[in-house]
């Protein structure tokens, strides 16, 4: 409750925004690693590492005039920033995103050049499946009572 009270409301807002960043960053690791094997796990890292460094680059780049703040004013970059003639801003967290795939999908075409090896898979056929009757499945008691 004293957090609530004590902090400011629009710190936990950016924060909330920094965090959103952050987490979006896992996406391409995590939901492409799954969804298709192409990528390269190494490459999938580099991706996670270099989205990670170039959104918290951004965010620290982002001013905060009405606060006085040089650094984590916020999530909107400036697209001028990077070269372009506008006023437009972009979440940063789709630049990052931006960065990440890009390092992933290069790093993968380099270590497919390179004949480097993807790693072993663990997983086993009976991993996936599950019948009824089967010594290894158990029955859920979902009537609460234990």
């Amino acid at each position: 409750m004293a957090c609530i009270l004590a902090l400011d409301p629009q710190f936990s807002i950016d924060l909330q925004l920094i965090g959103g960043v952050i987490i979006l960053q896992t996406l391409p690791s995590v939901g492409l690693g799954l969804m298709t094997r192409w990528f390269h796990r190494g490459a999938l890292i580099a991706g996670w590492a270099g989205g990670m460094l170039a959104g918290l680059w951004m965010l620290y780049q982002i001013p905060n005039p009405a606060k006085g703040k040089e650094h984590f004013g916020g999530s909107a970059y400036s697209l001028s920033d990077l070269g372009f003639d506008t006023k437009m801003t972009i979440y940063t967290g789709i630049l990052a995103l931006a960065v990440n795939v890009a390092v992933a999908v290069i790093g993968t075409v380099v270590a497919r050049a390179a004949k480097l090896a993807d790693g072993g898979d663990a997983t086993r056929t009976d991993d996936y499946f599950a019948d009824e009757g089967d010594a290894k499945v158990k029955e859920l008691d979902l009537t609460g009572t234990t």
